[in-house]
């Protein structure tokens, strides 16, 4: 399994998930998103290609700005709902909120 960024792809032992908290599997069934708490991010990984990315947040930034997933962030994302529009809700328990993410370029 990999990651990829901005500078290419990474191994994932260099990109460890830290604190993985909640999941949820995609209405389609195609991706898989993970709550990484440790790293204040969502994590979706492409389950047809094992490709590991961050769907949400900036990596150690806390805060509750919402916006584009790379400018938006997060306090403690805890848990996750897929809901059938492709959304995905997060339980943000740290700001004590719920947040919506929606895709909206690329999207299946």
């Amino acid at each position: 399994m990999w990651a990829s960024s901005e500078a290419g792809a990474v191994d994932l032992v260099r990109l460890p998930l830290v604190k993985p908290s909640g999941m949820c599997l995609s209405h389609n069934k195609q991706e898989l998103f993970l709550a990484n708490s440790g790293r204040l991010s969502i994590m979706r990984l492409e389950l047809s290609t094992d490709r590991l990315s961050v769907a949400a947040g900036v990596a150690d930034k806390m805060g509750s700005d919402d916006g584009p997933g790379a400018q938006a962030t997060f306090t403690h994302p805890y848990s996750l709902v897929c809901l059938p529009d492709g959304s995905v809700l997060v339980g943000d328990v740290g700001a004590k909120a719920l947040r919506r993410l929606v895709c909206v370029e690329n999207c299946q």
